[in-house]
């Protein structure tokens, strides 16, 4: 079906194959929450395209951090860089 988009109601939203909301104003928002080490939850009822926008988010971290330092929820969670911080913050303590 390659050049004709439809409008998806199952599975993961693929831009390229589906109608699409960027919601560019909506990622801005969390990437300004992100930055400022913020945490932040999305709530909306099933199929209204959460899973979609956290993977446009992390699509757009990406290009400002290093690939695999920002996760979302199932997709992961950088053990690492948490004991970073961890270190950090004991030794301002200290």
């Amino acid at each position: 079906m390659k050049g004709n988009r439809y409008f998806n109601t199952s599975g993961p939203n693929i831009p390229n194959e589906h109608y699409t909301l960027d919601r560019l104003d909506l990622v801005a928002k969390g990437k300004d929450l992100v930055y400022k080490s913020r945490y932040f939850t999305i709530w909306a009822p099933r199929q209204t395209g959460k899973s979609t926008y956290f993977r446009f988010l992390a699509r757009e971290l990406e290009k400002k951090l290093p690939r695999g330092l920002c996760f979302f929820g199932k997709y992961g969670f950088d053990h690492q860089l948490e004991r970073t911080r961890n270190i950090n913050r004991d030794k301002e303590i200290l």
